[in-house]
């Protein structure tokens, strides 16, 4: 009808326009990215919706098989421009350029990529198979999105003091602990709203991830999902970590995606264990000596820890290092901007400028490449839906080619025997690290004293999960 024909002219009108806009965003991106504090501010209300608005018309446009195709993939590319933009902003400053290469290129028969989008009135999951590329609407608002997700946030982030947590999967709610742990009803919480989100992001995608018989999840999380753990969405006798090993990535390309090397598996390992009169907000870290030492015995290493780990030591051992493993242990936080986001070594804090200068710095005279950070004590700020761009930023500018890190701060005993199980998993087998991070989840998962999400599903892998 001629009334079909005017929409269809409207639609295709609007999508060059959106087009144009985008196109001339990110030609000027440097210029936005150079603004400072008041860009910072001004990010969400003028330049994001440039790009959601365009990805919104590209994914409910009517289209032949060709152009659906079509679309969905340069819906794709908006959501990573989106996500580049972010990290610019984020860093004020446009991001180094590094060889990288695009995950469709990667992607094997096994491993799922899902692309989830949030938009105002519904979230949009893009999913690329090595076979093909689909998408799926879910009919919820971004604020109701957003409310479930702080919810899982808040009832996730528990604080943990001596002792032991009632068993999480477990049907009996008598509360055998302090009130200073976390409650039966704080447990229904979490688990009600996991739930949710797995009905909302893995339902429509289930049949053909069992379809195409898939074992890892790899997620470009959008806005807010950053904040949560894909690998605690409960399917109502599951974690997702039970079923696929699962990893995220900030945007659609990888630092040159290859396995690590299992022969000459080395590490660099530093931490702060005790507390330092600088820094009276952060408690000592007990158990980090051990995991340190733990390490030491899995694998080769050199090990700085307390005064030993100054920036400047830090400065020169990773810089004359050749081990393509860099653990920290200390606190940290991941936060909305560059100067939020901080590691805290000896007396000092290292800012993820500071630590990305420092690890950039050192692959001029290392010998070989950096394969893996690990962070393994710091956390996204409470309460700040950007946080995890911090997080993001580290990984992106590390040059590291995979980043384990956590959304909050973790226990220190269950987080030691976390790492002893991942550094066994990447030592003794040609698993890949997001499934020898899977294994070392799985073990915690098991543990009665540990099996509670708070525990382990914090740590995240970013970037390469080979």
């Amino acid at each position: 009808s001629s009334e079909q024909v005017n929409s269809q002219q409207l639609n295709s009108e609007a999508i060059k326009a959106c087009r144009a806009a985008v196109n001339t965003t990110n030609q000027l991106r440097n210029d936005i990215a150079a603004k400072g504090a008041d860009a910072a501010f001004d990010f969400q209300k003028t330049i994001e919706p440039v790009y959601r608005n365009f990805v919104d018309l590209l994914l409910k446009t009517d289209q032949t098989d060709d152009a659906y195709q079509a679309n969905l993939r340069e819906a794709r590319q908006v959501l990573e421009s989106l996500q580049t933009a972010e990290l610019d902003n984020f860093f004020r400053e446009a991001c180094l350029e590094v060889q990288s290469f695009a995950i469709d290129d990667i992607v094997d028969e096994k491993t799922a990529v899902i692309y989830p989008i949030i938009l105002e009135n519904r979230l949009e999951i893009i999913l690329s198979l090595a076979d093909k590329i689909t998408h799926y609407s879910v009919a919820v608002s971004q604020s109701e999105l957003d409310t479930t997700i702080n919810t899982w946030a808040s009832a996730a982030r528990i604080p943990v003091g001596r002792g032991r947590l009632t068993n999480f999967n477990s049907r009996d709610t008598r509360a055998d602990f302090d009130v200073e742990f976390i409650g039966p009803d704080t447990s229904e919480t979490l688990r009600a709203a996991s739930q949710q989100l797995y009905q909302w992001l893995i339902v429509p995608i289930e049949s053909d991830l069992t379809q195409a018989n898939i074992d890892t999840l790899v997620f470009v999380p959008d806005g807010n999902l950053r904040n949560i753990s894909m690998s605690a969405l409960y399917d109502g006798q599951q974690y997702l970590i039970e079923k696929y090993a699962v990893a995220l990535t900030p945007g659609l390309q990888l630092l040159d995606p290859k396995p690590i090397t299992r022969q000459k598996l080395r590490a660099f390992l530093a931490g702060v264990s005790r507390q330092q009169e600088e820094f009276p907000e952060f408690q000592a870290l007990e158990v980090v000596e051990t995991e340190l030492q733990t390490i030491r015995q899995i694998i080769d290493s050199d090990v700085f820890l307390n005064e030993a780990a100054t920036t400047r030591a830090l400065e020169t051992k990773i810089a004359t290092s050749s081990a393509p493993i860099v653990h920290i242990a200390t606190h940290g936080q991941f936060g909305s901007n560059a100067d939020e986001t901080f590691i805290v070594a000896w007396k000092e804090k290292l800012t993820v400028n500071q630590l990305s200068e420092l690890l950039k710095t050192s692959e001029l005279s290392r010998d070989g490449e950096l394969e893996l950070l690990i962070l393994s004590a710091c956390e996204t700020a409470e309460g700040d839906e950007r946080a995890a761009l911090g997080l993001a930023g580290v990984a992106t500018r590390s040059g590291a080619r995979s980043t384990l890190a956590t959304l909050w701060e973790v226990n220190d005993a269950s987080t030691a025997e976390l790492m002893s199980e991942f550094y066994k998993n990447l030592a003794a087998s040609e698993l890949t690290k997001a499934k020898a991070l899977q294994q070392a989840q799985l073990a915690i998962l098991n543990n009665p004293d540990y099996n509670h999400p708070y525990f382990w599903s914090p740590f995240v892998l970013l970037g390469n999960w080979l």
